[in-house]
């Protein structure tokens, strides 16, 4: 019986306009991977969050002049819907 395994990992938000405008949202800052395995006509999905060090990560994007990002990043939202389109938008971190 063959075996495939697959690993996908995302942003803890995004948006993206392919194939059609959207906005992902996790809801948390924690990075997210599932694993999928198929064997023969049977699908097994694992999804995982993981801790890992977001203020750091939000602040280098500060750093490098994304706050949208950076808000991404500490809450697993996107600072506003207006933002995610129009990448110019001010965002302000509220913690």
């Amino acid at each position: 019986m063959e075996e495939r395994q697959l690993i996908c990992v995302g942003w803890p938000a995004f948006s993206g306009d392919v194939p059609f405008p959207h906005v992902i949202e996790a809801g948390s800052p924690h990075a997210r991977y599932a694993l999928v395995k198929q064997t023969g006509e049977q699908w097994d999905v694992t999804v995982r969050a993981v801790p890992y060090a977001w203020e750091r990560a939000a602040g280098i994007a500060m750093a490098n002049g994304r706050p949208d990002i950076a808000y991404c990043l500490m809450y697993g939202h996107m600072a506003s819907r207006q933002a995610c389109h129009d990448r110019k938008a001010p965002v302000k971190i509220v913690r």
